[in-house]
Formats: structure tokens, C-alpha cells, sequence
């Protein structure tokens, strides 16, 4: 049933600790990406387990849906999990070595029964999400990074928390007031004429992420960003990833098939969102742009196509093309 009442499905920002404190081990090491915050943080993690991290950062680097063998377990799993207490960390790790020794995600599921398992965009990410083969050297690497981890939260949590809410606040409650205006949720079900289903979407502000991974969704209905960027330009993409989840069954239906290549399909599927999402706003230009993408030929492959009776899935079938 699509949103019919105002405001029925929610938009809440949040600042929280768990998900910052995961990105902040990638900014701080440098994985993937470089931002004064490395050098401003840098006495949070050890000498010796900084540069461990940056000797295995293949591991943990990730971009525009690529990423290395451990990212989803080091990163998406406990932010999707919304783990924000030590011990939740410690319980996480327990089950992820209990994992990698069987060579399962059963304990890590066991260990938390009551997340969403079946989530939508998450399911993807554990479908594509390989436990590698074991062996000494990747146990070796397990554990450190466990360590570095837990040894890594009170440094965080007592050096970096407070002043990281407190800076995130402004635009925290910028974004509540301008959401709460409008319902941008049943904007994107009307056009699309596709239910959101969740009663809720989180969108997590992050503190450490500048140049790098950006409005990382975490879940069908949880999104992280960075704070700091232009509002007008945060505004659009926040609508943007909106769209994109929306369209995530328009995506996973042609994925399944295992006919398309996986970056072509996914910028195919960005953009196509893009399209939409200048659509909705009813912007000539948006304010952020999907170059690496080519979002510029696929914008034009779309508007050749476009009329309101094309379903999403013809006209992403046509940026394939």
C-alpha cells in the first residue's frame, strides 16, 4: 500500500556511535581514502596497528560497490547490525571468528537473532560476500584486525565522540527541520508507484568519512553519510539514495540473472535514479553528479526513452543497452 497520509514513514537522522566508530578506523588508516581527519586522529589508534592496517588495506578498502574480501565483515555487517556498545563489539567478533573457523554466517545470525536477515539491500551484500578460504595467514590477519578494533573503541569513544555529535548537531537538525516539510518518501512511491517497505529510514551522519564512501547504505532502510557537505547538494542525494531503494527489486530482478556486468548494471541503476530524482525535484541540473558512472550518456539514453507508462525495469534495460 503506498503512503497515503502525510509523514506515516519516517526520516530520522541519527548520529551513532557504532557505524562512526567503524568509518573511523578506515579514515584514520587511510583506507581508501585521505582527509586531515587522519592526521587529526592519528594517536586514537597505535602506531604499530596503524600501519598494520595500511599494509593489509586491500582487505578493508571499498568504493561505488566494489570492495575487498573483508569490508562486509569488518563494515557492513556491524553497521547494518547497529552495534554501538563494547560489548556488542566483542560479541560481534566472538561470532565472526566462530564463523570464519566453520566457515558460516550461521553464528554470526545465531548471535543476533533479531536483526533483519532478510533485508533487501543487505541480502545482496551477503550473497556476494565470500568467507575466504581459511588458512593460518588469514586468521593471522582476523585476529589483528580484531584487536586493533576493540583496542580502538575507548580511545575513540573518550578523544573523538563528543566533539564528533557536537559538530554533527547543526546539521543534524537542519536536515530534521527541511525533511519534516516535506514527505520525500511518498514523493518517490506516487512517481514510482512503488511502496516504500519500511516504516522508517535511518540516515546515519558520519564525522570521518570526507573524500571518501559515501551515502553507504546499510540496509533496505539505513543510510550513512557524510555531515559536511552542501546542504542543497545533501538534500538532493539524500533524496537520491531514497530512489535507489525504492528501485532495489528493479535491480535485484535483472542482477539474478547473472547476464549483466556488475559495475555496468549498478551505474545503470544509479543513474537511473538520477534521472528520477531530477524528476521529482524538478531541476534542469542537480548539484551532484555520477561521472565515474558516465552518468552523463545514461541521463540522455533515459530521457530518449522516457515516457510515464515505461516501467523503471524497460528504461534501466535500455541504459544496458
Amino acid at each position: 500500500m503506498l503512503t497515503s497520509k502525510k509523514w506515516p514513514k519516517s526520516i530520522v537522522f541519527s548520529t551513532r556511535f557504532g557505524p562512526n566508530f567503524l568509518w573511523h578506523i578506515l579514515a584514520t588508516a587511510r583506507i581508501g581514502y585521505d582527509s586531515e581527519y587522519a592526521d587529526q586522529y592519528r594517536d586514537t589508534i597505535q602506531e604499530d596497528d596503524l600501519e598494520y592496517l595500511k599494509s593489509v588495506r586491500s582487505w578493508l578498502a571499498f568504493a561505488e560497490g566494489e570492495s575487498g574480501e573483508l569490508v562486509v565483515f569488518f563494515n557492513i555487517i556491524p553497521s547494518f547490525l547497529r552495534i554501538d556498545e563494547e560489548i556488542q563489539f566483542r560479541k560481534y567478533f566472538d561470532s565472526l571468528k566462530i564463523a570464519f573457523d566453520k566457515k558460516s554466517l550461521k553464528p554470526i545470525v545465531d548471535a543476533f537473532p533479531s536483526a533483519n536477515w532478510d533485508d533487501k539491500f543487505f541480502r545482496e551484500f551477503l550473497q556476494r560476500a565470500k568467507i575466504p578460504e581459511r588458512s593460518n595467514s588469514l586468521m593471522d590477519i582476523l585476529g589483528r584486525f580484531t584487536d586493533i578494533y576493540l583496542r580502538s573503541l575507548r580511545p575513540y569513544r573518550d578523544i573523538v565522540w563528543d566533539g564528533a555529535q557536537a559538530n554533527m548537531k547543526k546539521r543534524r537538525d537542519e536536515l530534521d527541520d527541511f525533511f519534516s516539510r516535506e514527505d520525500y518518501i511518498a514523493k518517490w512511491e506516487r512517481f514510482l508507484k512503488i511502496p516504500f517497505v519500511s516504516n522508517e529510514y535511518e540516515f546515519i551522519l558520519c564525522y570521518s568519512n570526507k573524500n571518501g564512501p559515501d551515502f553507504n547504505s546499510i540496509g533496505y532502510c539505513g543510510n550513512l553519510f557524510y555531515y559536511d557537505k552542501p546542504f542543497s547538494r545533501t538534500c538532493q542525494f539524500l533524496s537520491h539514495e531514497i530512489g535507489t531503494h525504492l528501485l532495489i527489486d528493479v535491480y535485484l530482478s535483472l542482477a539474478q540473472t547473472n547476464k549483466y556486468n556488475h559495475r555496468q548494471l549498478y551505474s545503470a541503476y544509479e543513474t537511473l535514479a538520477m534521472f528520477y530524482n531530477k524528476l521529482i525535484l524538478g531541476v534542469e541540473k542537480l548539484d551532484y553528479s555520477l561521472s565515474n558512472m558516465e552518468d552523463i550518456r545514461h541521463l540522455e539514453i533515459y530521457k530518449s526513452h522516457y515516457n510515464k507508462s515505461t516501467p523503471p525495469v524497460e528504461l534501466l534495460l535500455k541504459g544496458l543497452d
